[in-house]
């Protein structure tokens, strides 16, 4: 009796825990389970692929030859890039970028035409913005043909010219992607037919003006209209130019001079001049012509008592 009671409780033993070692078990996996879907708090990996989102009238239906690297960042609401750059060379063009959670994130993703995203931007797009809440997703994209901008000249003169070429991809643009012309300020010529030049007359109004180029919607629709180059072009004065710098004008006490040229002002910007003097004897009267060229007259009538020397002002 002994010896069965003793082997029923051996018996009860193992049983018992054999069933603990299944409850341990299936905890760890319904604990691992309930990991794999709980929320990074603090950032989420983001995945993004050419192939998974490509754009009718930019990259149709294959990835062009010429693309050879892509590369991403990602900006906060503000515009502030938070990750990245990340990039992929050919052929792998899936990237994945870790970035921190948050809201409205936007991602702004550009192809090259050369390795380790160097070179000519042939294509770019900015996502729409996502919420990011530490699960792992996958963003689409619509790659645009991208747009690019240049002057000549980064600042002019009042009334100045300034010639800007345009570029679609790193080309001229043609007949199926146009670029339309638009600047926050003067004049724009608009004489090339698909707009690979252009020419702009700054306004008359100091400051900085912006001009932009984008493909025409009308032309291509499947280009997103918020792709445009874009560059920005300072209207400056231009100070007076004056001849000579310096006069000298001998004069006796007591004895006068009338309405000798002393200087001759001019401005490049047309700007109505005035003639201010300092440091100017009283016994100097100055006077000008009022018009440009500015001639500046003195005359000169210095009191008998005047002691003789060299008498100067600005």
């Amino acid at each position: 009796m002994i010896g069965i009671h003793m082997l029923c409780l051996e018996q009860g033993f193992v049983l018992g825990f054999s069933i603990m070692r299944i409850l341990i078990l299936i905890s760890a996996l319904f604990l691992a389970s309930c990991g794999a879907d709980a929320p990074n708090h603090a950032s989420t990996d983001v995945t993004i692929s050419l192939g998974q989102g490509i754009a009718s009238g930019a990259i149709s239906n294959s990835i062009p030859a010429n693309i050879q690297s892509v590369s991403v960042v990602a900006l906060n609401a503000t515009g502030a890039v938070i990750a990245g750059p990340v990039t992929a060379n050919r052929p792998n063009f899936t990237l994945k970028i870790r970035v921190p959670n948050g809201n409205n994130i936007r991602f702004r993703i550009l192809a090259f035409d050369q390795k380790n995203a160097q070179g000519t931007v042939l294509y770019e797009t900015l996502s729409a913005p996502i919420d990011l809440k530490g699960k792992p997703v996958t963003v689409p994209v619509k790659m645009n043909l991208s747009v690019k901008v240049t002057a000549n000249i980064n600042s002019t003169f009042r009334g100045g010219t300034v010639n800007l070429t345009g570029r679609v991809s790193g080309n001229a643009p043609d007949a199926a992607s146009p670029l339309v012309w638009t600047a926050t300020g003067g004049t724009l010529a608009n004489t090339d037919p698909y707009g690979a030049v252009n020419t702009w007359q700054a306004p008359n109004t100091l400051g900085t003006y912006t001009i932009a180029a984008r493909i025409d919607p009308t032309v291509n629709p499947d280009q997103d209209p918020d792709v445009k180059g874009t560059v920005n072009i300072a209207v400056v004065n231009r100070n007076p130019t004056a001849s000579p710098n310096t006069t000298s004008v001998s004069v006796n006490a007591g004895a006068t001079l009338a309405s000798s040229l002393i200087a001759k002002f001019n401005d490049a910007d047309g700007d109505i001049l005035a003639v201010l003097t300092n440091n100017k004897p009283s016994w100097i009267s100055i006077t000008d012509s009022g018009t440009l060229p500015l001639d500046v007259y003195a005359s000169f009538s210095p009191p008998p008592s005047t002691p003789q020397g060299i008498y100067t002002f600005t």
